[in-house]
């Protein structure tokens, strides 16, 4: 992604959950209370928005402004929901589908981060796996379906297809 920051750059999400170790304000998410969620939720500030795990995340029109107001194209971190809504509205998006090889591997990675209890980890995977079923239930909302068996492989992969993108 590095090599195609002067095409591309991240919409930076909006959370009510707390930042993890490493994360900052405005870069990873735009951390928010809850109350004042609800009120930018009432106020159609947003794109999108979903709870998950007690947490509402939601997508800005701002934020989409921020990133083609500087000539980039605007790239969308997001859960499947969020995709499949980002699919209804008018910005055309190519959407990229991650997937993990199995349920196994998904949770290995997420033990090896550390930063989940048992309980939360439980409910992760219990969420993984009801986004799975939706995403094989609506193959064709997707413009790229990748198993993300090797981050790096992976990586090559996307920017080879972001270099096709910025070329056409």
């Amino acid at each position: 992604m590095n090599k195609y920051k002067d095409q591309f750059a991240f919409s930076v999400s909006h959370t009510t959950r707390k930042p993890r170790e490493g994360e900052r304000n405005g870069v990873d998410y735009i951390f928010v209370t809850r109350e004042q969620m609800n009120k930018d939720i009432e106020d159609g500030k947003f794109i999108d928005y979903n709870y998950i795990h007690r947490n509402i995340y939601a997508t800005s029109y701002e934020s989409l402004d921020n990133v083609t107001k500087s000539g980039k194209i605007c790239i969308f971190d997001i859960n499947v929901n969020a995709a499949l809504k980002m699919r209804q509205t008018k910005l055309n998006p190519f959407i990229i589908c991650l997937l993990p090889r199995t349920m196994d591997v998904l949770e290995e990675r997420i033990r090896y981060r550390g930063q989940d209890d048992e309980n939360s980890i439980k409910t992760r995977l219990k969420t993984a796996e009801e986004e799975i079923k939706l995403i094989n239930e609506n193959k064709d909302k997707w413009d790229m379906l990748l198993i993300n068996d090797n981050s790096n492989e992976t990586t090559k992969y996307i920017d080879k297809q972001l270099f096709k993108m910025v070329e056409e």
